[in-house]
Order: structure tokens, then sequence, then C-alpha cells
């Protein structure tokens, strides 16, 4: 459901829903190098070799994947959770993060983040 980007010999994209997965791929032989449980990813950021990830996983997350070998370098908790609604992106060397406060199923306002890189 994401868009699909390319780095070197690295393809990486991720799938909605619910039980989503974000995947980096190695282009040659079409393997994955990491398969990552997202809870459904809809968006991403793609800095250098890294690219930073929303998951939400029982909490949301801003998770850092090194995408030259599929690892994670680093991963933090956000306030809220990620929703479909949620974006990131890059501003100036920081990563901005829209999550969603919700109670009972309802929608109860937003929170942004700014992680800096």
């Amino acid at each position: 459901y994401t868009d699909m980007m390319r780095w070197k010999d690295r393809l990486f994209f991720g799938t909605g829903g619910n039980g989503g997965y974000f995947y980096v791929l190695d282009i040659r032989n079409g393997l994955p190098l990491t398969t990552i449980k997202t809870g459904g990813t809809q968006c991403f950021v793609h800095v250098d070799n890294l690219c930073y990830i929303l998951k939400n996983e029982k909490k949301a997350q801003l998770v850092c994947i090194d995408l030259s070998d599929g690892k994670i370098v680093s991963q933090c908790d956000l306030p809220g959770i990620a929703s479909i609604d949620s974006r990131i992106t890059m501003i100036d060397n920081s990563i901005h993060i829209i999550t969603y406060n919700i109670s009972r199923s309802k929608s109860k306002g937003f929170t942004w983040s700014c992680v800096k890189v």
C-alpha cells in the first residue's frame, strides 16, 4: 500500500491494514533482508541509507532501518497511535510525525512529534 522505493540494490515498501509489514528486499535475488511487523505501514521517510517507518504494534514507534543490511538501528516510542491518517516527513534534519489519540474507538485529537536525526 506504500510506494516502492529503491536504494542501490534494495527495494523497500510497506503494506497497510492490520498486521501490515515493512519489507527490505535484495533486488538481485528477491529475498527479504528484513520483514518487520508494523501493524500497518502507511508512509515512511528515506534518507541516504536509512529508512524511518511508523510502527503501531500496541503503541506508536518510530523505527530506523539501515537499508544496507536491513537491521533496525534505533526505535523510540511515540505518544498516541499510528493510523492510516498518520504522517511522517523530514524537515531540516528532523523527522516530524503525526500520531492520534484514540479513546473508545473515537479520535481525541492528534500529537505532533519531532525527532532530530
